[in-house]
């Protein structure tokens, strides 16, 4: 790889796919575990942050990655303060930790960007869903800071991730 260059990673979550005789030449769906906690869109799996990029390290001659987009999106709930995106917080704190684990075991990370600063438009759920660690009042176009935003910022200027335990790595594929 040329010196200045990255790859860039998207992460979210995991897809998982089992055996279907309807579909034909892949013969494949996606399923979900109804167990696994959820965002608003998707299975919340920090495992996978470090099993991809462990795999990519022993794959690819340990490249220079980026980590361009990591975060999760919540539908406001009646009676719930939207400030208060503690699962949020949970979500980006264990994909950090692993994140720290797969570098402390030598993955070349360069760098962590979190998915979004604003809520905004998603195509298939348009601005019902919020990603932001800043809310948006789409009304007045005017930003507040949920609980995530001071959150990370403390993390930001202090350097220092707060964990009260490591996430589980899950041994599933």
């Amino acid at each position: 790889m040329r010196p200045g260059t990255y790859q860039g990673i998207n992460y979210y979550t995991r897809y998982r796919a089992r055996y279907c005789w309807f579909f034909p030449r892949i013969h494949a769906c996606s399923y979900d575990d109804p167990r696994a906690q959820r965002t608003a869109e998707f299975e919340i799996y920090p495992s996978g942050i470090y099993k991809g990029l462990s795999r990519i390290k022993n794959r690819y001659c340990n490249p220079q990655i980026v980590i361009t987009e990591n975060g999760s999106n919540e539908k406001d709930r009646i009676g719930v303060d939207p400030l208060d995106d503690e699962a949020r917080i949970g979500y980006i704190a264990d994909h950090l930790a692993l994140l720290r684990k797969a570098m402390d075991e030598g993955v070349n990370c360069l760098g962590y960007f979190v998915w979004s600063l604003l809520d905004n438009f998603e195509w298939d759920y348009g601005l019902s869903v919020r990603a932001g660690l800043l809310r948006t009042d789409f009304l007045c176009l005017t930003t507040t800071w949920k609980k995530s935003a001071y959150w990370y910022h403390d993390l930001v200027t202090n350097g220092k991730l707060h964990m009260k335990r490591l996430p589980r790595i899950d041994p599933a594929p």
